[in-house]
């Protein structure tokens, strides 16, 4: 989908952008079946016709992530993680549905995440002991998958 010099270069323009729709959801420790891990997953999703590309899509998402939590996330949370957030390694549709599914299966009610369409591809974006996230195309939506633990 890009590469991470590629994203990079283009984030000062990707920031720049205005807002655009997203569907977010979300779940916090409390949903998990050991609420002592500190576990939350985030799943956002955009219809691919409101971005100008799956880059914008995620810098969309992680500008949701700094809006949503002004108490926790400095201002700039976005620039300051997208850094982090830019792994950008291909995944094969088996690799992100099995990672995703493993981290879903945490929740106490586990939740399938399915594909609206045709998948197109996907990247790693994040893989730390306490922190991944994915980026997932398909030929209708973008679909954002944050994972992450502070235990």
């Amino acid at each position: 989908m890009f590469t991470r010099e590629e994203f990079l270069e283009k984030l000062d323009h990707l920031l720049s952008l205005p807002s655009v729709p997203i569907i977010y959801i979300g779940w916090d420790q409390d949903k998990f079946t050991t609420p002592s891990s500190e576990e939350l997953i985030e799943i956002f999703r955009g219809k691919r016709s409101l971005y100008e590309g799956a880059m914008h899509f995620w810098v969309t998402c992680l500008r949701y992530q700094e809006d949503a939590n002004p108490d926790t996330l400095p201002r700039g949370y976005a620039r300051l993680s997208a850094p982090e957030h830019s792994l950008c390694r291909p995944i094969s549709e088996d690799e992100f549905s099995a990672k995703v599914s493993e981290k879903l299966s945490h929740l106490q009610e586990p939740v399938p995440l399915r594909l609206s369409s045709l998948f197109l591809g996907a990247m790693q974006m994040s893989e730390d002991w306490n922190d991944e996230s994915f980026l997932c195309a398909t030929d209708e939506e973008y679909i954002g998958f944050f994972w992450d633990t502070t235990a």
